[in-house]
């Protein structure tokens, strides 16, 4: 089966990655939960009878237009520093003159404005990234969708 061996082939370089000198910490975590769910999703495909299976949908080889968001982004002579981001839901935030910018992992981009640098720090610095932002920045201060 094909998704078997994608999965034997993200397994091994998850296993290779979890090897590598400069992964500490969070980023060892993130390997390991890694690992198993590409184990877990192995054993679930070794369940799973080819013959039983009616019209399984194909790989579709077309290219995905994907929009990577730049680490510095010119907007209304603004400079930007994205800083990315550990949240299920926010990929990057950045700051400048009160307007705080953050870009989310559909890779929609909002600005909120007059917002102070330290709740900026504080939503950075939260444990929970998305919360913060929904609890400190989204209900307090303007804000607009500048990129779907």
């Amino acid at each position: 089966m094909i998704i078997q061996d994608q999965l034997q082939e993200a397994l091994a370089r998850a296993k290779k990655a979890k090897e590598h000198p400069k992964l500490t910490g969070v980023g060892i975590v993130l390997v390991q939960n890694q690992i198993l769910m590409i184990e877990a999703m192995l054993a679930l495909c070794a369940t799973i009878d080819p013959a039983k299976l009616k019209d399984v949908a194909q790989p579709v080889e077309e290219e995905v237009d994907q929009k990577p968001y730049p680490e510095k982004v010119k907007d209304n002579n603004l400079a930007y520093e994205m800083e990315p981001v550990i949240s299920s839901n926010v990929e990057s935030i950045g700051f400048k003159d009160g307007t705080m910018r953050v870009q989310f992992r559909n890779k929609s981009l909002y600005h909120y404005y007059n917002v102070p640098v330290e709740t900026f720090d504080g939503v950075k610095k939260s444990q929970s990234v998305g919360s913060a932002l929904n609890r400190l920045v989204i209900p307090q201060y303007k804000g607009e969708q500048v990129f779907k």
